[in-house]
């Protein structure tokens, strides 16, 4: 794949409407064949959509002719083969969820970029002028302390409810209603 492609893969590409997540892509090798050139490419991606990274390359006309998966998160294992599988340690459990608590990168459409560029733009401008905007007040708010008087509350000490007896509302007649 040329630069422009690997960038695009490297912002995100659409699929299905939604923009992926910004991937790492890194061209690790390239091979010369009877056929043509075969690259490989190192890709590390944020989320896990069904066949992401062959409909990725796909998006930028270079479809996926062999891939391997060499980690999941913080979990890397080269002694798997194809459909086997292994319990996880309590500590690959830990790395992994402390990988889940980390936020995703943030994924902006264009029109969000321009929204943002706008709002920059004007902000400054805004700043810039000597006026304060229309609607704001110099007077500065008071903070309320809570309410420390002597009046007793209406709940007991601990209570979640009032101290009023609980009355119930008359009960419905039950069975089926009689229509007409």
């Amino acid at each position: 794949p040329d630069d422009r492609a690997l960038e695009r893969l490297r912002k995100g590409i659409a699929l299905d409407g939604d923009r992926t997540a910004p991937a790492t892509v890194d061209l690790y090798k390239v091979i010369e064949g009877p056929r043509g050139s075969d690259s490989i490419l190192s890709m590390v991606i944020y989320e896990g959509r069904n066949r992401q990274i062959r409909r990725m390359c796909e998006a930028v006309g270079h479809p996926v002719s062999r891939l391997k998966r060499v980690r999941i998160g913080p979990i890397q294992d080269d002694h798997i083969r194809p459909g086997e599988f292994r319990d996880l340690s309590d500590k690959e459990v830990a790395a992994l969820r402390r990988e889940g608590t980390r936020p995703a990168p943030v994924v902006k459409s264009a029109a969000a970029r321009r929204i943002e560029a706008a709002t920059r733009s004007t902000s400054a401008v805004a700043r810039s002028t000597s006026h304060p905007a229309r609607g704001t007040s110099h007077v500065a708010r008071k903070h309320v302390a809570p309410r420390t008087s002597n009046v007793p509350s209406p709940r007991p000490a601990g209570s979640t409810r009032t101290a009023r007896p609980a009355t119930r509302a008359p009960r419905r007649p039950s069975g089926p209603r009689w229509r007409g």
